[in-house]
């Protein structure tokens, strides 16, 4: 039988596995957090866009409509591919 301390003394707090469990999982995170640090930052993903993703972009909207994209076409399908990107 489990004997059931209702003072919740901190004795009985200290031999609770679910608190065991909880610290352990909080000292992994906070291992892994200092051994990675470049994962837990916020810009910790960079996207490279170059002349060939632009030139692929280009050719499949000629291809589509047989005319060149405008810049301001040009800058809405980029920024599409940015998006696309960081869903990834």
């Amino acid at each position: 039988m489990t004997r059931v301390d209702k003072g919740g003394s901190l004795r009985s707090w200290l031999r609770e596995p679910l608190l065991h469990f909880a610290v352990g999982g909080a000292l992994l995170f906070a291992l892994y957090a200092a051994l990675n640090p470049a994962a837990t930052g916020s810009d910790a993903r960079q996207i490279r866009i170059g002349a060939g993703e632009v030139k692929w972009l280009a050719s499949t909207w000629r291809g589509q409509t047989g005319r060149e994209p405008t810049p301001d076409r040009a800058r809405l399908h980029l920024a599409h591919l940015v998006h696309t990107v960081e869903m990834t």
